[in-house]
This record gives C-alpha cells, sequence and structure tokens, in this order.
C-alpha cells in the first residue's frame, strides 16, 4: 500500500536502568480510585492501554500540569514536580502531543502560525526568540531538521500542516518535541488518524531515542505492542497490571496487587 518493505515492529524489551527520570508514589487520579505507583526510566518506552474512559489521558494531563492528581505525589529526575501548568512541565524538560491533534497541537486553518515551520516552534518561542523577535531563519533550519529525520513528506518548512495527510501531522507534532532535548515524551493516542508506513516511522523515531523516557497512552493493545518496552494496563483509573512488550507477561512493580 505504501510502496516500501516494512520491517517487523514491535521491538525487543529494553530492560530499565539507573534511576528513574519520572516516579509517582500513591497516586490517585480520582478521590476515590485506588492509589498506584509507576516508574519510567531513560531510554525506556512505556504504553498504557485499557478502555475508553479508564483514566489514560487523564494521567497525562496530570503530569503535564493540565490538571493535578487526586493524591499522591510525583518525582522527576529525583526532585519534586508538581507543575502547576502546561508551561511549567516544558520548562522543566517534560513535553505533551494530545490526543487531538488538531485541537490541541495544530493552528486553525488560515490563521499564522500555520506552517510546518511555526507549527514546530510554536512552544519554544519563549527561549528561542527572547528579544521577542521570531528569526524566519532559525525557524526554517529547525523544521528542515525534522523533515529530514522523521521523512515528513512535504514541499518545504513555510508548507501549510493542513496541507499534509494524517501521518505527516503527526510527524509534524512529534518533531515539534524533538526539536529541544528533554526528560519526558508524554504521547496520547499518538497512532490516531495514520497510515501504517507513518507509524512504522513515527515509532522508530520514538524509540531512536534513549535520551528521554516516553509514555504512551493507547486504547489499542497492538500499537502498545508494537512500540513499548512495557505495557500497562489501566482500569477504573489505576494501573492494574504490567507486562513485558514481549509476549512472555510477568507481574512488575507497577501492579498493586
Amino acid at each position: 500500500m505504501i510502496g516500501r518493505p516494512l520491517a517487523l515492529a514491535r521491538p525487543d524489551a529494553r530492560q530499565p536502568a539507573g534511576e528513574p527520570v519520572l516516579q509517582l508514589a500513591g497516586a490517585r487520579l480520582l478521590p476515590g480510585s485506588d492509589p498506584f505507583e509507576l516508574r519510567l526510566h531513560r531510554g525506556e518506552v512505556v504504553a498504557i492501554t485499557g478502555v475508553l474512559g479508564a483514566g489514560k489521558s487523564r494521567l497525562l494531563s496530570a503530569i503535564f500540569g493540565n490538571g493535578a492528581l487526586a493524591g499522591g505525589h510525583m518525582r522527576l529526575d529525583g526532585h519534586p514536580y508538581a507543575p502547576a501548568s502546561p508551561r511549567d512541565a516544558v520548562d522543566a524538560g517534560v513535553a505533551m502531543a494530545g490526543e487531538d491533534r488538531h485541537r490541541s497541537s495544530l493552528m486553525p486553518l488560515g490563521w499564522p502560525g500555520e506552517s510546518i515551520a511555526a507549527t514546530i516552534s510554536l512552544p519554544h518561542l519563549h527561549r528561542w526568540f527572547s528579544t521577542g523577535f521570531i528569526r524566519p531563519r532559525h525557524e526554517r533550519a529547525k523544521a528542515e531538521a525534522a523533515i529530514e529525520r522523521l521523512g515528513i513528506r512535504a514541499s518545504g518548512p513555510d508548507a501549510s500542516v493542513w496541507t499534509l495527510s494524517g501521518g505527516n501531522q503527526q510527524k509534524v507534532v512529534l518533531g515539534r518535541w524533538e526539536a529541544e532535548p528533554g526528560k519526558l515524551l508524554l504521547l496520547d493516542e499518538p497512532f490516531q488518524g495514520v497510515d501504517v508506513g507513518a507509524r512504522h516511522d513515527i515509532i522508530t523515531a520514538i524509540r531512536s531515542r534513549t535520551d528521554r523516557a516516553t509514555l504512551i497512552a493507547t486504547s489499542d493493545p497492538e500499537e502498545a505492542i508494537e512500540v513499548a518496552d512495557r505495557v500497562l494496563v489501566m482500569d477504573h483509573h489505576t494501573i492494574r497490571q504490567s507486562r513485558q512488550a514481549g509476549w512472555d507477561a510477568h507481574r512488575s512493580r507497577e501492579d498493586p496487587r
């Protein structure tokens, strides 16, 4: 369908090593929900799966400062972490691509900032252009690097994101958060509306970054197995079970039972 062969995408699970990048202890997403623990290590890709409404998006939003835990605490790189807003999270090295990229990540059609270059630079403006003047050459250079690295099919960095396919739009969103170093990347349903070829490219890009931890929320268990080192199962706003991404299941510290 896409005109090129695809290798088997399901990865060999990498074993966590070193101190965790993110720790949640006694975490509650709702006042009456069961508490759970969560640890993510640098270089590790962890997926959370579960039915719609299980709490996956709520968890990612709380970690990104777009909401808060109902109980427990978080630590980032060993330090207390309680972002009051997404801006606090970004400044701490935490990035997030929301479930609905059209609503949460892309400027509306016809607005300034709908180009690939402007879309990538948007959350970095205060760091890249501290004087308040945007340097288009710098924006384009960052976009060209993302186009090359992620295989974005576009006429160039000034192309509107609304002229791209869903898979290429998602690559632009991922390129936004690959433009700067970070500690933790949060991806909510990153393969929604993405064709098989773009999904393969996105998985390759996610797993090639070993300098950060990645936490993915997906309702599709097959997607979770395809991309992650560990798969966590969430039910009624708590993590119930953990599995290696390979087919051998085992209990881990994330399983509170």
